[in-house]
This record gives structure tokens, C-alpha cells and sequence, in this order.
């Protein structure tokens, strides 16, 4: 594990004279690894992004990076879209980045160009007009998965997985913007204490804490969000621009979303 940490801060501490651009580092991240991003749209509005690589206990490659910001784009153009479940193939969620993909680059900026790139990408999940819920069985969400699950709206945990924010044990920090959305869904002290000590939190307490909803079958992750679904996707993308505006500032698809909602209601009785 220790050559892992001084490799990948020592990529990390990397910098060019230019940084490269989100598209210029989604060029060069597609040509490692295996496993895949699997998304599909269907009529009901309700939409599966599926982490499949399991052979790895679905961690994330450079070419699923690409392929995770590839779907969110591909949500973001989704008109009829009201919700989307995100889970993993296999027996878990995800267990963070694919570490061969890290030791097999050639890339002088790993570290700050997976941080660019994945932070960009859960963040415009995050802001998505739809309901997002991960739902999180078997080994769990590790890791960087930890920080995909908290990207989405709301989870689902199956009884006996875990989350896990571990990424103090291999000496680093949430980069991929896992650390602000922890503080939103459990306070402040709660993640700190959740960072520090870098425990596996069961089904249970992740519950009970606020890191899920519930704790269920993928059955359960699959009533439960359709019972969030049965508005228009107007009215669901005015919803989300309402709650997550105050999370900073709204970006221009969810305003939009809101302004047509507006000039498409007709008055209250």
C-alpha cells in the first residue's frame, strides 16, 4: 500500500506549465482498463447507469471515468428523464479507483486530473433534473465509490454492505467532492469523525446517521424511487433546482428547467 501512496502523490504533485482540459484529460484516460459504464433510458422516465466491472469489484478504470462523464452528459440531454438508479454489477457498488489503471499510466497529473475530471462529472450528477438513487449491496461503497453513492440524491443500502470513506488508510483525502456532501448529509462532527477514523459503517448505522434512507433489497431501491417519480419532469427539475440551488449556484440546464416549469403552470385554485 505504501508504494501505492507515494505513487500516487507523486503524481499527483505533478504540474505542467498548462493544464490539460477536461476533454484533452478524457482522451487520455480512455485508453486504460477494463469494465464498463452501462447506461440505459427507457420510456417510464426511469433511467440505470450500472458500474460494471466486476472482476475488480467494479472500481473505477480511466475508461469508465470517461464513460461516467459520457452518461452524464447523455442525462443531462434527457427531456423525458424523471429518475435514476445507479448500482453496481456483481457482488458491490464500487470499490474506488482502479489501481492498476493508476500504476499503469503515463500520466505526469493523475492525481489532479482524476480530481478535475471526477469532480466535474459527479457534480453535474448531482445537479441532474432527476432524482438520482444509488443503491449499495454486497461489499459496498469504498472509497471512492463512497463518493459516487453520496453524488447521488439518495440511497438505498442493502442489510450486511457497507460505506466506507477509507481514504485516509491509503493517505488521502475525498477529491472528488465526497467530503462536502458527507458534511450535507450527517453534520459537520459526523464526517470528521467518519474521515478519521476511515471505518466501514454498516447497513444500520449508515441509516441511522443519514448516509441512507433506508436499508433494502434492489426491489426496495426500485419502489422507492419510482414513488418520487410520478410527477412531470418539469415539476421534478424545479424541485431539484429549488434544493440544490442552495447548495451553490444553479446551473444554467436546471434554471431553464425551473423557468419553463413556471411559464408552462397555469395558476393555483
Amino acid at each position: 500500500m505504501g508504494s501505492y501512496v507515494s505513487y500516487f502523490f507523486g503524481q499527483f504533485n505533478k504540474t505542467d506549465k498548462k493544464e490539460n482540459t477536461l476533454e484533452q484529460i478524457k482522451d487520455i484516460f480512455k485508453q486504460y482498463g477494463s469494465g464498463s459504464i452501462d447506461l440505459s433510458l427507457v420510456d417510464d422516465g426511469i433511467g440505470i447507469l450500472v458500474i460494471n466491472n466486476p472482476e475488480k469489484r467494479n472500481a473505477m478504470s480511466g475508461k469508465m471515468m470517461v464513460q461516467l462523464c459520457d452518461a452524464i452528459s447523455e442525462l443531462e440531454k434527457w427531456k423525458d428523464g424523471r429518475g435514476l438508479l445507479i448500482h453496481g454489477a456483481g457482488l458491490g457498488f464500487c470499490s474506488g479507483g482502479d489501481l492498476d489503471f493508476i500504476r499503469s499510466s503515463t500520466n505526469q497529473n493523475l492525481g489532479s486530473d482524476m480530481s478535475r475530471l471526477l469532480t466535474d462529472a459527479l457534480n453535474r450528477l448531482r445537479a441532474l433534473p432527476i432524482v438520482s438513487l444509488a443503491y449499495i449491496h454486497g461489499f459496498g461503497a469504498i472509497g471512492g465509490g463512497s463518493e459516487i453513492a453520496m453524488a447521488a440524491d439518495l440511497r438505498i443500502i442493502s442489510p450486511g454492505s457497507k460505506i466506507g470513506f477509507v481514504h485516509g488508510k491509503m493517505g488521502l483525502t475525498p477529491a472528488w467532492g465526497g467530503a462536502g456532501r458527507l458534511i450535507q448529509a450527517v453534520g459537520r462532527e459526523q464526517a470528521l469523525e467518519l474521515l478519521l477514523s476511515g471505518r466501514l459503517v454498516s447497513s444500520e448505522v449508515a441509516r441511522d446517521i443519514g448516509l441512507a434512507q433506508k436499508c433494502g433489497d434492489l426491489n426496495c431501491a426500485e419502489s422507492y424511487l419510482r414513488s418520487l417519480c410520478g410527477f412531470a419532469p418539469q415539476i421534478i427539475g424545479a424541485m431539484k433546482s429549488a434544493l440544490v440551488g442552495n447548495e451553490g449556484k444553479p446551473t444554467q440546464l436546471r434554471t431553464q428547467c425551473y423557468q419553463h416549469h413556471i411559464l408552462q403552470s397555469e395558476p393555483a385554485l
